[in-house]
């Protein structure tokens, strides 16, 4: 009887033990997106706060309430000319307009712990604002047509030459690239994208083709063709190489394995 009843007492530690560790990495998990719920600590990268373990309280909701009309409005406009190039998002609203049009974005949430996000318009600047040498070279690397910014201009309006208003949606104020550039790298052709699926066509087949789009391990070319990783000097993710020969026409698809 006493071994049965040391034997309860031992299995209710064990369920409580395990049982506040459970809810100590839920709670994490749930404040990340809700930082208000936190406790008020100073937005200063060097003093983390054990609680959500991001660190970072600036009191943004990350939900997806109903978005208001001058969402909506801003939404059309991206739909809009989502073709025309890739679009780079100064703010975490890129997080939005990424799933709520067809748009190539470039942006979302500045903190996110990706070697992919070093493709974030934040990501690029090596200061507190772009340089006219880092501006161009951001265009041309990552094929950026349109930028959005509202709480973060970038220093945009300094560089008229490099760029031009076009446009003001609500807080949003939208330039468009002045610097001439495509999806292609190296080779020539037409490019169409969409989710875990690269389209590539009228390409010149003797010509390796080099795409401003990132690298990854899981990726596979067909048909007759093969992916190789091209370095870029400010971006350690790399970009998708076709070494020639290859089809004039091929895909570039997740094959899911690694």
């Amino acid at each position: 009887e006493r071994r049965t009843l040391f034997t309860g007492v031992l299995n209710r530690i064990v369920i409580i033990v395990l049982s506040v560790t459970a809810v100590q990495r839920l709670s994490v998990d749930v404040l990340y997106f809700l930082p208000g719920l936190g406790p008020d600590v100073p937005p200063v990268r060097a003093a983390p706060s054990a609680v959500t373990a991001s660190g970072f309280f600036y009191h943004f909701d990350y939900r997806h309430p109903s978005p208001k009309e001058v969402d909506r409005q801003l939404d059309q406009w991206v739909q809009a000319h989502a073709r025309e190039g890739r679009i780079a998002v100064s703010d975490w609203t890129g997080e939005r307009l990424a799933w709520s049009t067809d748009a190539e974005i470039l942006g979302g949430f500045v903190e996110l712990n990706l070697k992919h996000a070093r493709a974030h318009p934040l990501r690029w600047v090596e200061r507190n604002k772009l340089t006219a040498a880092e501006l161009s070279e951001y265009i041309q690397t990552y094929a950026v047509r349109y930028f959005v910014v509202r709480f973060e201009d970038l220093g945009l309006p300094a560089f008229s030459d490099l760029v031009e208003q076009v446009t003001k949606v609500g807080e949003a104020t939208i330039y468009r690239s002045r610097i001439p550039s495509d999806f292609f790298a190296q080779n020539h052709g037409r490019v169409a994208a969409r989710t875990n699926l690269i389209t590539v066509s009228d390409t010149d087949p003797n010509e390796p083709v080099v795409l401003k789009y990132h690298w990854h391990e899981s990726l596979v070319c067909r048909p007759d063709c093969r992916i190789e990783r091209v370095h870029h000097p400010r971006d350690e993710v790399g970009f998708i190489g076709v070494p020639a020969p290859h089809p004039s026409n091929f895909v570039i698809e997740n094959s899911y394995k690694l």
